[in-house]
């Protein structure tokens, strides 16, 4: 298969602000509790959680990361992190299939958002 095409004008990159819709919405609402967040603890600790909410590197100090690196504690969070992730794929995976195996299920219930709520539980005490 083949294609081909042409654009009248260069590509542009969208700008900061072109978020509209609910993307807008979900963002403005990460911005709202990550403000939240950075008013109520203190300066380190709120940089620190707000880090961890939103994976943005931007608010802890280069000493506060280094020692995050040196102690290991980046690696243990990392790990961890990839442990709740499998947990829930193969949760949500062996949920799904077998519901699956019923015919009357598969075509009447909807199986995704089942086997993810089911998935939720176990995610929770992987993490706890």
């Amino acid at each position: 298969m083949a294609g081909f095409g042409f654009a009248l004008n260069p590509a542009r990159a969208p700008g900061p602000g072109a978020t509209t819709g609910l993307a807008a919405r979900l963002q403005a609402l990460r911005e709202a509790i990550g403000a939240r967040i950075a008013a109520v603890l203190p300066v380190r600790a709120g940089r620190h959680r707000r880090h961890a909410d939103d994976r943005r590197h931007l608010g802890i100090p280069e000493a506060d990361r280094a020692a995050f690196r040196d102690s290991g504690l980046a690696h243990l969070l990392a790990i961890a992190g990839l442990h709740i992730g499998i947990v829930m794929a193969w949760s949500f995976a062996s949920v799904r299939l077998g519901f699956a195996l019923s015919e009357h299920a598969a075509l009447h219930w909807p199986l995704k958002a089942i086997a993810a709520l089911a998935a939720l539980p176990w995610a929770a005490s992987t993490c706890c």
